[in-house]
């Protein structure tokens, strides 16, 4: 927009830019010869094209470790459960004790010997998963 005191304010303006002039097009990929791919203007290889196959899908194996983890599982269980059965029961050869001594002391040797089985399943739970996570973490790579 001119200024009102501007004095090319009446002279005739294009309101286009110049057309190019007319013969060939410019260059770039009108200039390719037919059949040819077009130009590639970056350094090294040209880009792979979108439709690159993917590898094949990894072959997922047996679940061994999870079969042997759950036979562990299965076997802690069963073996807690027959420690807390095995504690009931009416109290024999319990030598001079009273019959509610020898039920407090089967109580509490009941309860030892569930806090052995309990202690002696997360430590074998631990060195099952311990070495699992570094297979898995070394696999990744």
């Amino acid at each position: 927009m001119t200024r009102p005191d501007d004095p090319r304010r009446d002279e005739p303006r294009d309101q286009y830019p110049p057309a190019p002039p007319a013969g060939e097009p410019p260059g770039g990929y009108y200039q390719q010869q037919p059949g040819q791919p077009p130009p590639y203007y970056g350094q090294g290889a040209p880009p792979q094209p979108y439709y690159q196959q993917q590898p094949p899908p990894r072959k997922r194996g047996k679940p061994v470790f999870l079969i042997v983890f759950l036979i562990v599982q299965a076997l802690f269980i069963a073996w807690l459960i027959a420690g807390i059965a095995g504690a009931s029961g009416t109290p024999e050869d319990c030598g001079g004790l009273t019959a509610e001594e020898c039920n407090a002391a089967e109580a509490v040797g009941t309860g030892i010997g569930v806090s052995l089985i309990l202690i002696l399943w997360v430590v074998v739970d631990m060195l099952l998963v311990i070495p699992w996570m570094v297979y898995r973490v070394t696999r990744r790579r």
